[in-house]
């Protein structure tokens, strides 16, 4: 927590002329102001200073006209603006610099995106912004933030959360994936380190004339020096060769020092580390505290290694290490493997379970990471080793509600969708081995994904088309499932797409896809352009079951016999309704043939998807109801019989679970027949 609000620190400045409150301004801003500038002028340490030293006289200059704006913000804004000018003064020099920073290695993969949040967040309305800026650039907590921006704690954190959404959402808008940027390090990678005495002084000088000086507190500065002011990898920059060099030179403290004092290469080889010594050193470091000095002195270590000894490192770790040890290093190690060569990095990691060593938790939290960077580099060969490593290990086990290696095809699809175009979506997914994971995935990629909504922008003859490639979909019943949830995504957004495209197609064709029109409840109505960009969407309900008629008339002309129609109309309207409208639709179409069929389905999905309260009563209660409509008695009870055995070991049902039968055959949801039949099931 800061020693002192912002506010009243310039109110005292401006009334009295207060050095020491102006110091106490630079001590707490002065890092995100330098941070900020560095990354804008990539990597560049020495500019940034000269940028920061700029945006403090301006705030010296005009520290009266300020009473009422949040001063981290405005500190903020200016270091972007004034970081941009220099940039483009210095553009050759800049350049240069950038060549610097990629002989380095990783450099611009770390800057790029972070330029990116910069820019984006320099675009948020004010209030977020100011949030963004003390949560996540100067590392403050709940309760700083909210008196520094006049809330209370709770309500700081809910402005923050609002403005982190806000921030994805113009992420999203210039390419950058946010969970890329959670992998790379995300928002906590941008809180800054402490500026040095020795930076605060010059900054002082600069703003306040040549008599500011913190004199004898320069001596202070040495406990700090190790961070090595603006180079830290706290910092979020990337220093160049000149700017590592000078930083430590200015510090008193050798560029050797950098890294544990015993160091050691390989003596066989000059260009590799003893890996003995590595593993002593990573079990030194882990033990000590965990700041700044600790991550770096860890950082510099690992990146001793050299990418031919990794399998070796990765070996000799697996005995050496204990788990905390392993998940302080792998990450990085592996990031740096995965830059050089992929395929055998995650191989490894597949081979030995190495997710589990870095999260005992989730343990296919590490693969996703490492390919979900690979992904956004080189979509083809990320995709090709998932192919080939379909089924394997880690990969089969479940997460997201779903396995890993099914999350990780919905990622493959998203990326073709968003960079290539609907059409090389669509055969990336059809690539997939598991037909039940193809569906799944087109579904998603489709209509459920977040970047289904490219697809909305299309025209009907392109879906149209679309429908026509997935009609040679091997399994007729998936190839229909997916077709619906596309069509049913599009005219809910393009309803009068209907009438004009309807036309076009074949008898066979326009049938299918208007079985989608059991899924629209809402369709737009009004588009309104709005004064900040962007456009306003209306939409009204819709009834689907007003829809039958048309249906049934598409699927006369189309010559499939009724009973085969109002099938198909029922699957489609129960994949996608409430229980008491299924149940009301399964009565009303008692005789159908296949009734058994769609009950069951229905069932399928209730057991899978419906896990929690719905409409005031649990799953099983629907799941009994349904059972109860089944015309073969003996597969109705012995289903119902599963559902009661789930309903009598769930723990937050509303009173016994005879008592719920009761209730049940009270409001006629159930018959007596199957609830005596339910009851002697239990009886001893």
């Amino acid at each position: 927590m800061m020693s002192e609000d912002s506010h009243e620190l310039l109110r005292r400045y401006v009334r009295e002329g207060s050095e020491t409150a102006f110091r106490s301004l630079v001590e707490q801003h002065g890092p995100m102001v330098t941070a900020v500038a560095c990354r804008k002028l990539g990597g560049d340490g020495a500019a940034a200073q000269d940028v920061a030293q700029e945006v403090f006289r301006l705030l010296a200059k005009k520290a009266g006209q300020l009473e009422g704006v949040v001063v981290a913000g405005w500190l903020y804004r200016q270091a972007c603006r004034r970081a941009a000018n220099h940039a483009r003064a210095e553009l050759r020099r800049r350049a240069r610099e950038k060549v610097a920073v990629a002989q380095l290695g990783g450099g611009e993969d770390r800057s790029d995106w972070r330029e990116e949040v910069d820019e984006a967040v320099r675009h948020l309305p004010v209030k977020d912004r100011d949030a963004v800026v003390l949560r996540f650039f100067e590392g403050r907590d709940f309760r700083s933030l909210g008196a520094e921006l006049g809330l209370a704690e709770e309500a700081a954190r809910k402005r923050v959360s609002r403005a982190l959404e806000r921030l994805e959402s113009e992420l999203l808008k210039r390419g950058i994936s946010p969970k890329s940027a959670a992998a790379g390090g995300g928002m906590s990678g941008l809180v800054a380190v402490p500026l040095t005495t020795r930076g605060i002084d010059r900054i002082l000088r600069s703003a306040l004339g040549p008599g500011s000086s913190g004199g004898m507190a320069g001596m202070a500065a040495l406990g700090r020096a190790a961070l090595l002011g603006m180079v830290a990898g706290g910092l979020g920059v990337v220093a160049t060769q000149h700017g590592d060099a000078s930083a430590a030179r200015n510090e008193g403290m050798p560029v050797a020092e950098m890294i544990p004092a015993r160091s050691r290469l390989n003596g066989e080889n000059a260009e590799q580390a003893d890996l003995a010594w590595v593993m002593a050193e990573i079990q030194r470091i882990s033990r000590g505290p965990a700041h700044s000095l600790g991550k770096l002195q860890m950082s510099k270590l690992l990146a001793t290694v050299s990418i031919e000894q990794m399998p070796e490192f990765f070996t000799l770790a697996q005995s050496e290490l204990r788990d905390g040890e392993k998940s302080g290093a792998y990450l990085e190690v592996l990031k740096r493997w995965m830059k050089e060569d992929p395929e055998s990095a995650l191989d490894r990691v597949l081979a030995e379970n190495l997710g589990k060593e870095v999260d005992r938790i989730r343990g296919t939290n590490l693969i996703q990471i490492l390919f979900s960077e690979w992904l956004q580099r080189d979509r083809p060969s990320s995709a090709q080793w998932l192919r080939a490593h379909w089924g394997e290990g880690e990969l089969q086990e479940s997460a997201f509600q779903g396995t890993l290696q099914e999350h990780l095809a919905m990622e493959v699809v998203d990326q073709a969708l968003r960079v290539e175009g609907t059409d090389q979506a669509m055969a990336v997914a059809m690539e997939w081995p598991d037909p039940e994971i193809r569906q799944r995935v087109l579904v998603q990629a489709l209509g459920k994904s977040p970047y289904s909504t490219l697809i909305l922008n299309e025209g009907p003859a392109k879906i149209l088309e679309l429908q026509r490639a997935l009609r040679e979909f091997p399994d007729e019943i998936h190839s229909e499932t997916v077709i619906i949830e596309m069509w049913s995504e599009y005219l809910k957004d393009h309803p009068q797409a209907w009438e004009a495209v309807s036309g076009e197609m074949q008898a066979d064709e326009r049938f299918q896809a208007s079985l989608a029109l059991m899924k629209v409840r809402s369709r737009a109505t009004q588009r309104t352009p709005m004064a900040g960009g962007g456009v306003r969407v209306s939409f009204e309900s819709v009834d689907p079951l007003e829809q039958v008629p048309e249906i049934i008339e598409a699927g006369r002309v189309a010559g499939i016999p009724t009973d085969e129609v109002m099938y198909r109309i029922g699957a489609a309207y129960l994949s996608d309704c409430s229980p008491e409208e299924g149940l009301k639709w399964l009565d009303d179409h008692s005789d159908l043939s296949g009734l058994d069929a769609l009950i069951e389905n229905r069932m399928a999905e209730v057991g899978v998807f419906r896990g929690v309260l719905v409409g005031g009563e649990g799953p099983e209660e629907e799941l009994l109801r349904l059972a109860d409509r089944l015309t073969d008695r003996s597969r109705g009870e012995l289903l119902a019989e599963a559902a009661f055995s789930r309903l009598r070991a769930r723990r937050d049902s509303e009173g016994t679970p005879l008592e719920v039968l009761d209730s049940l055959q009270e409001r006629g949801a159930l018959s007596k027949s199957m609830v005596e039949h339910l009851i002697s099931s239990v009886t001893p």
